[in-house]
């Protein structure tokens, strides 16, 4: 199968093809130099950008530092939005992704592994022009494990701008106040405003777990998309969360995105250090991956679990979201709105399935980097909901998950006129007025 032709400005006429090799190759002194990730890229990129043809395809690999053409598979992979081509050399493997819109090659996408084929290295976002538009690189440890994302200018040069990649757990303190369970992408627990908060053992050690990686460290990325511009999403639920509810002793989970029967020790783990209260902002379309979680979720009836219904403009009556389209006495899905009650733009309903709204658009949070923004979604609309639990909880510590979830939906008095949901929508000073709880100021 030949390659679309296109006329994108971010291709190269091949008749200029062999110039650019020539100055590709003259940027190193060496083979040994140009074998180096950034070197790679500086090859790769010019001649990735002429690529028209699978041949040109081919061609490109000839031109890498100890191409192994033998272990290359044969042709090109078509992918989603594109195609992919993988070179591996005789120190790292480059793959690169031609990516389409419309039709037409909108960019590249090149990234550069260790050997094993796992190891992420370099990235570089090549765009119009066939000029390098972001790029980073990982860095290892001494234990081969990563330990940071270093931002590169154009030139693949280091800006000083990094982020950090699981680091260890400061040592603190137990907070105290009520346990609850944040499922998410994990949090930045090196920050400030959220170390305060998380649950400890007696001897300092975080109480939460990764489920992904099976490990204590549940630092907040989900590389699913992109090891090197990983989605960032638990620390601002979180941050949302404790700001609407002091009194929260936070309990943080990785999800197990790998491996979702997982769940069953994730909810085992959370029930036995207490938690009352589950927070999920996870979902998928896909039941099948849930039915551990379903199956514990049965087996807790006295755990109240609250789920964000999603953001996929979607009656989920029809097009079920998982795990918020359950039906389950102690589940609570609630969607995002706006203060006027109406739902947000992208905001899942259902007259059956989505429980009740409240208002999560543009709401002050803390995010990944500790810095403040606004936050919009169901994630975060159901991080107050889950707030509003921990305060109820704190004032009656009696209630059982029928009465908590009992209390919230009979705040929800005015029905949203865009798109049904089954209870309504809670005003935003309705939320104020029982929120801002902190331990010790429960009756």
């Amino acid at each position: 199968m030949r390659m679309m032709t296109t006329t994108s400005s971010l291709l190269r006429p091949l008749a200029g093809l062999l110039s650019q090799i020539t100055m590709a190759l003259a940027a190193s002194t060496s083979l040994a130099e140009a074998a180096a990730p950034a070197d790679v890229i500086r090859i790769a990129a010019p001649l990735a950008c002429a690529a028209n043809s699978p041949e040109d395809m081919e061609a490109l690999g000839t031109h890498l530092p100890g191409h192994e053409p033998a272990l290359a598979q044969p042709g090109h992979q078509i992918i989603a939005e594109g195609w992919r081509k993988t070179y591996p050399m005789t120190d790292s493997i480059l793959t690169v992704d031609w990516v389409t819109k419309r039709g037409r090659i909108d960019h590249l996408r090149l990234q550069v592994n260790k050997p094993d084929g796992t190891s992420p290295v370099m990235f570089a976002m090549i765009g119009r022009e066939c000029r390098v538009e972001s790029a980073r690189r990982m860095l290892y440890g001494p234990d081969n494990r990563p330990e940071r994302i270093e931002v590169l200018d154009r030139d693949l040069a280091p800006t000083g701008a990094f982020e950090l990649v699981d680091p260890p757990v400061p040592h603190g303190t137990d907070p105290g106040g009520i346990p609850i369970a944040l499922v998410d992408t994990g949090v930045n627990y090196t920050l400030d405003q959220i170390a305060p908060f998380l649950a400890r053992s007696p001897d300092g050690a975080l109480l939460g777990y990764d489920f992904w990686d099976l490990d204590e460290r549940p630092f907040d990325a989900d590389a699913q998309r992109s090891p090197f511009y990983p989605l960032r999403q638990g620390t601002s639920v979180a941050s949302v969360l404790l700001r609407d509810a002091p009194a929260a002793r936070l309990l943080v989970y990785r999800y197990p995105r790998p491996e979702m029967p997982r769940f069953t020790q994730l909810i085992d783990h959370a029930a036995a250090a207490g938690a009352r209260i589950i927070h999920l902002s996870v979902a998928t379309f896909h039941s099948e991956a849930w039915v551990e979680f379903r199956r514990a979720m049965r087996d807790y009836p006295d755990i109240l679990f609250i789920a964000a219904a999603g953001d996929d403009r979607l009656d989920i009556d029809f097009t079920p979201v998982y795990p918020a389209a359950f039906r389950a006495s102690n589940l609570l899905t609630v969607a995002a709105a706006r203060v006027d009650g109406t739902l947000t733009d992208a905001a899942n309903w259902g007259a059956q399935g989505v429980d009740i709204s409240v208002p999560g658009h543009k709401v002050p949070g803390i995010g990944f980097d500790g810095q403040t923004q606004e936050f919009t979604g169901s994630p975060i609309a159901a991080a107050r909901v889950s707030a509003l639990a921990v305060c109820l909880l704190l004032e009656d510590p009696d209630l059982d998950q029928l009465d908590m979830k009992a209390r919230i939906t009979e705040l929800a008095k005015w029905r949203p006129p865009d798109r049904p949901i089954r209870h309504g929508f809670i005003p935003d000073d309705v939320l104020a007025k029982l929120t801002g709880c902190r331990s010790g100021e429960g009756s």
